[in-house]
């Protein structure tokens, strides 16, 4: 009997080795395929990585050009801008001088007309005045005439009474009624003379205001003094933008390279199917001494 359990024992550890070797097999294998899925997926992550690297380093360096672009846009959108401003400003300067240059002349020529007119109205005034003088002057010689006329006449009337030989208050009565007629004649003359003094005074007066009238007039007609125009505003410069780069690309902005998930190591596998192996034959070897101890029923 104990040579039966000897030889079970040793069958049961003969299986567990070719069993332990085929298992050591199987994990080998699966090892081995594990470790190649590893390698495979590491390649494809650090392949991966250093895409993703190249890509972020582009997309960082397009980024900037695309900056740098803008920037140049908005400086010749700026530089044009200022250009056509001051293009328009020194348009409009040309305008507003021109236009002062002519408001200046109009002035002057305005002045030169206003002054010659007061010039004429004056020479006007001074030529009716003096027509009216000249017609008082031959009123007053007409006057004068008349009563040398008026005076003669009376003479002459008083000589033909005297050869008429009259005397005592016939002749009284002559030489009173030439006097008399003598007197009208002269107040007719006197009132005439003074009549046309008045007149010519008021005539003088019509011309003294008529003369005022034409001043007022011309000076209604003067124009104004043109001043200075204002100026242009001078034109601001076009504000430019601020434009700012992207970061420059650090470490941490790539992460951490990728690892493999795990190290390939056979002794790992081979290790646990040989704890297992030792297991069964612990297990083994303690059957058979308590079956030994049993069947000589004392310890050895």
């Amino acid at each position: 009997m104990p040579y039966l359990a000897v030889g079970s024992m040793a069958l049961g550890m003969a299986s567990s080795y070719f069993g332990g070797r085929a298992a050591k097999k199987q994990a080998d294998k699966a090892a081995k395929a594990a470790n190649e899925a590893r390698a495979a997926q590491y390649g494809y992550d650090l392949e991966r990585y250093f895409m993703d690297r190249s890509k972020l380093q582009t997309d960082h360096s397009t980024a900037v050009e695309g900056v740098l672009i803008a920037e140049r846009n908005d400086q010749r959108l700026a530089n044009f801008s200022d250009a056509e401003r001051g293009a328009r400003y020194n348009y409009d300067l040309q305008i507003r001088n021109a236009q002062q240059k002519s408001l200046n002349e109009q002035y002057i020529r305005s002045d030169q007309l206003y002054n010659e007119q007061l010039k004429f109205n004056f020479l006007s005034e001074r030529a009716a005045m003096g027509g009216e003088y000249r017609k008082l002057t031959d009123i007053h010689t007409e006057d004068a005439f008349a009563r040398n006329e008026a005076y003669l006449e009376s003479l002459v009337a008083e000589g033909q009474a005297r050869a008429r030989g009259g005397f005592g208050r016939s002749a009284a009565k002559q030489a009173q009624a030439l006097r008399a007629a003598d007197a009208r004649v002269d107040a007719q003359l006197t009132e005439s003379m003074t009549s046309s003094r008045r007149n010519t005074r008021a005539i003088l007066k019509d011309i003294i205001r008529d003369r005022q009238g034409a001043d007022l007039a011309a000076y209604a007609q003067k124009m104004l003094d043109p001043g200075e125009l204002p100026m242009p505003i001078i034109p601001y410069r076009t504000v430019r933008s601020e434009f700012q780069l992207p970061r420059e690309l650090q470490r941490f902005d790539f992460g951490p390279q990728p690892i493999m998930g795990a190290r390939a190591v056979s002794s790992i596998s081979s290790g646990q199917v040989w704890a297992g192996v030792a297991g069964a034959a612990a297990s083994g070897l303690g059957s058979i001494a308590s079956s030994t101890l049993k069947f000589d029923g004392t310890r050895r």
